[in-house]
């Protein structure tokens, strides 16, 4: 069931803009079109976000997608499954990873060793958001959205058993 808007749609628009503006201070000078920033979109949570984040970007890049599966239902399976790997090379390129959510950890860990093997450049992280108290493999969050806490929330991409995605605000999910 829909519980309470946990955070509106203004205030994801207003986190979206600080991060494309944070990652293009950060990549400001170091980003050329022979080599632009590879984004890396983690499916299927990340879609919306990614789009509105690189929309917003200034910094010269490319897109690719990666997909796995680590939950059923509300409850982590504790296995990261790689479900669609990369489609383009990243070896030497600067590479950033778009998470919707960073909660245990897990599956942030699995995806920096998966990317690590192919030799980048650069690998950095950005994730609309954070669940600090939750997580169990921490990880460096380069560029982060904002921390929630331990619910389980959907909207803005984030779903539960794949519904929801569509909506514009994040919400608890009260199971």
């Amino acid at each position: 069931m829909l519980g309470k808007v946990i955070i509106p749609t203004h205030t994801i628009e207003h986190i979206v803009g600080d991060l494309a503006a944070q990652i293009d201070s950060w990549y400001f000078g170091k980003i050329h079109e022979e080599n632009p920033l590879a984004i890396v979109c983690i499916l299927k949570g990340s879609i919306l976000f990614t789009s509105d984040l690189i929309r917003k970007l200034q910094v010269p890049l490319v897109l690719d997608f990666l997909e796995v599966e680590s939950y059923v239902g509300t409850q982590s399976k504790q296995t990261v499954r790689l479900t669609k790997g990369l489609s383009m090379p990243i070896a030497g390129k600067d590479v950033l990873i778009v998470e919707d959510i960073i909660d245990t950890g897990l599956t942030m860990k699995f995806l920096v060793n998966y990317m690590s093997a192919f030799n980048p450049k650069s690998l950095r992280i950005c994730s609309l958001l954070y669940k600090k108290e939750k997580c169990k493999y921490p990880v460096k969050i380069d560029f982060l959205g904002t921390e929630v806490i331990d619910i389980f929330v959907v909207g803005y991409g984030l779903d539960f058993q794949g519904m929801y995605r569509n909506l514009t605000s994040i919400r608890e999910w009260k199971i």
